[in-house]
């Protein structure tokens, strides 16, 4: 693609996320003063959605592409991270290292990994309904947490981390004494503006559920269904390892996925996936022309659909379990549901 789409500046990334930051703390804040508990409940899933948008800037700071200074990067998806509860190291580790690096490789990319017939049979009872209830719509904020933040990036092994690891700890910490300062503030300036604006106060473990809890699960179910749709496809291939992997795969790995009503920009072009795929370094403002040149160079080869929500539904009834072999997804019954995708070498 061309050069100049991996132009980056320093202001534009910096006015994003200041004013993504500053609407964070406005909602936090109106969720401590404004009467009523729907207001409140209001104000934490709205936070939950600006959690994304500050999650999708500190994708690409630490991709080192937000702005045009290394540092001012690392220290923005530091800060923009903190919000999602995810400490940056280990963010580093697993989608730069693991995902982007080894990308549809069985054991080594982490997003949204399916099971074999062979391996969802060896399951007990509990744990293929557990597999079973992850992917579907309900189920996508269940798997960021329990499947994804918690293992990987969170409490990761200190195994997977290396010598990283103290580092990971530092970020982790700071993560916590994040959460504990904002639950802090958030009772002080509740007690503070209480008489002035006649709200009842909530006690703390309220302010710790509506400012912390529901809008870190809302992040973690619009993300579940991101990662799901912008990486999973009846034509995206899975390896059992690197054997006949080429890297034109990322153009059906990756499906474009078009929003309506323009709630691409919403998100800063995250959807715009198969791009940022095939070149890490191209910044979010650019991707929607990188995407648009990417398509016209390799026409029907790269993967578009058209995001409904019929489409997510047929997509989660569609790829559920995979066929490594030959390379098709197929039902929990082992029935194939597409057809065997070609994979040349094989």
């Amino acid at each position: 693609m061309a050069p100049e789409h991996r132009r980056r500046g320093r202001a534009r990334g910096v006015a994003l996320f200041a004013a993504d930051f500053t609407t964070y703390l406005v909602l936090i804040g109106g969720l401590c003063v404004l009467p009523g508990l729907w207001l409140k409940g209001l104000c934490a899933v709205l936070t939950g959605f600006t959690v994304g948008r500050l999650f999708g800037l500190a994708h690409d700071a630490a991709h080192d592409n937000l702005t045009s200074s290394t540092r001012l990067n690392r220290w923005i998806a530091r800060a923009a991270f903190l919000p999602a509860l995810t400490p940056l190291t280990s963010w580093v580790i697993d989608h730069h290292t693991r995902h982007h690096a080894h990308l549809r490789i069985r054991g080594k990319d982490t997003t949204w990994p399916p099971l074999s017939l062979a391996e969802y049979r060896a399951r007990g009872v509990w744990r293929r309904g557990w597999y079973r209830f992850l992917r579907t719509p309900v189920g996508t904020g269940f798997y960021w947490v329990f499947e994804y933040w918690l293992p990987y990036l969170f409490w990761p092994r200190r195994i997977a981390v290396g010598r990283r690891w103290a580092a990971f700890r530092t970020d982790r910490l700071v993560v916590c004494g994040f959460v504990a300062g904002l639950w802090a503030g958030m009772t002080v300036l509740e007690r503070a503006t209480g008489d002035l604006t006649g709200a009842a106060p909530l006690p703390p473990p309220a302010l710790l559920l509506f400012g912390v809890i529901v809008p870190f699960f809302v992040w973690a179910t619009v993300s579940g269904v991101i990662d799901f749709i912008t990486h999973t496809h009846p034509g995206a291939v899975w390896f059992a390892d690197r054997a006949g992997r080429s890297p034109r795969d990322t153009l059906r790995n990756t499906p474009h996925i078009i929003m309506p009503f323009g709630t691409n920009r919403l998100f800063h072009n995250f959807f715009d996936h198969t791009a940022h795929h095939v070149d890490p370094r191209i910044p979010l403002h650019h991707l929607p022309a990188a995407q648009a040149e990417l398509a016209a160079a390799v026409g029907e080869e790269m993967t578009a659909e058209r995001f409904t929500a019929a489409y997510l539904l047929r997509l989660f009834r569609r790829c559920r379990l995979y066929d490594f072999d030959r390379h098709l997804w197929q039902d929990y019954d082992g029935r194939p549901t597409t057809d065997p995708q070609p994979v040349p070498g094989r």
